[in-house]
């Protein structure tokens, strides 16, 4: 990446602590930052508008800027209900509203994003 400018997101973000992770990992740099960017829009506005030659974010906002994409990670998320709330009407309605046709209709249409296992329910003993 040496000679590009990369859309950093602020230090003590996730995003920014990942790529961090990646880029020591991979050996990769140094490379001219344009930031921080206080939110992910903002950092792939900049590779669209032209300050900025990359963003390390998710495909969803790749895709609402015609930018093109290349998957580097997959994360997996993981909610953690205690079992006695996993049963509160609030809960409930969530999980309901989660496991939708429209909801997996809506998930479809927005790029990256995989919701075929949410609301399996793994226990933790």
């Amino acid at each position: 990446m040496a000679g590009h400018r990369v859309a950093a997101r602020q230090s003590a973000s996730g995003t920014a602590v990942l790529f961090d992770r990646l880029v020591t990992e991979a050996g990769i740099g140094p490379f001219e930052t344009i930031g921080p960017f206080h939110s992910e829009q903002d950092a792939v506005l900049s590779v669209h508008e032209g300050s900025a030659d990359v963003a390390f974010g998710l495909e969803v906002m790749a895709a609402q800027f015609g930018l093109g994409f290349l998957p580097l990670v997959t994360e997996h998320f993981e909610l953690l209900v205690d079992r006695a709330s996993y049963f509160d009407v609030p809960f409930q309605t969530l999980l309901s509203f989660c496991q939708s046709t429209e909801f997996a209709e809506r998930a479809g249409v927005m790029r990256g994003y995989d919701v075929a296992e949410l609301g399996a329910v793994r226990w933790n003993a």
